[in-house]
């Protein structure tokens, strides 16, 4: 009799479940792409600097052997950081551009940063006329960068290549 009540438990527990569409929901993807690789978020975080606010996506999550041995190991994943004057608190567009101090960003401008730790490179977005869509919801930001030229850190001579990216507050 007990395992006919949790036979019937589960089958009406799995009939009651119902699908809606076959497509899969996207609408909380976030990803980005540098050069011709595209990395997905798997973990982010906002820190508030005091005088600045940024937002650190990775593209994976530490392991456990990384958690135990208290690794620095942020050194292997590639990220994706974004930084404002103050946190978005309304949605509206942003100017990217590049301040070699973040404190001087305007309250309408944005800078960002990719890392790919494959490679050992990071890149850092420039000044241009690219604005990023911005949509605050529920005090959450997303966070659309479309595509726009970013800089390698550190090259002697000038070295760009294409970037993008969709930036999701968890």
């Amino acid at each position: 009799m007990k395992k006919l009540f949790i036979l019937l438990s589960v089958v009406l527990s799995m009939t009651a479940c119902t699908r809606e569409s076959d497509t899969p929901d996207t609408s909380t993807t976030a990803s980005w792409k540098l050069g011709t690789t595209t990395y997905t978020q798997a973990f982010a975080i906002k820190q508030n600097a005091g005088v600045f606010v940024q937002y650190l996506a990775l593209d994976r999550m530490y392991s456990s052997a990384e958690l135990s041995n208290n690794s620095n190991s942020t050194k292997t994943f590639n990220g994706f950081t974004l930084i404002f004057k103050t946190a978005p608190t309304a949605s509206a567009r942003y100017k990217i551009v590049f301040k070699a101090d973040p404190t001087l960003l305007a309250a309408d401008e944005m800078m960002f940063s990719m890392q790919d730790r494959t490679l050992n490179k990071s890149y850092y977005s420039t000044n241009s006329t690219t604005t990023a869509d911005v949509q605050v919801t529920s005090g959450k930001i997303k966070v659309i960068i479309p595509n726009t030229t970013v800089q390698q850190e550190g090259s002697a001579t000038p070295v760009t290549t294409d970037a993008s990216g969709t930036f999701i507050e968890p």
